[in-house]
């Protein structure tokens, strides 16, 4: 499989994944092979120039492709970050209790 078509499949499933981004399969196929081609010998990750390409189309989702790129590459970073957002939820959930006035009786 060459690199065009690994980025291919890739970049049908993140889009798959993120609700909301439509993207041609033909204006996927030439976003890929641009890459390839011109953009990757410069050093540009694929995530960001994808991000780049498709919040032209979809500001909103840019973020969510880089975000579902990144997923899984660093396993210790992920488990940090789950954690850390299970603090937040329940700094927040302790927070309300505590606003509620529940807490001081």
């Amino acid at each position: 499989m060459t690199r065009v078509e690994q980025l291919v499949r890739w970049t049908h499933t993140a889009l798959a994944a993120a609700a909301g981004v439509h993207v041609s399969r033909s204006k996927v196929s030439r976003l890929c092979r641009d890459y390839v081609n011109l953009v990757e010998p410069t050093g540009v990750a694929f995530p960001a120039y994808l991000a780049r390409q498709v919040a032209e189309l979809s500001p909103r989702q840019a973020h969510v492709l880089t975000a579902l790129y990144y997923r899984g590459f660093d396993p210790t970073g992920d488990r940090a970050a789950a954690v850390v957002d299970a603090g937040r939820t329940t700094r927040t959930t302790a927070e309300r209790v505590l606003a509620s006035g529940v807490a001081g009786r």
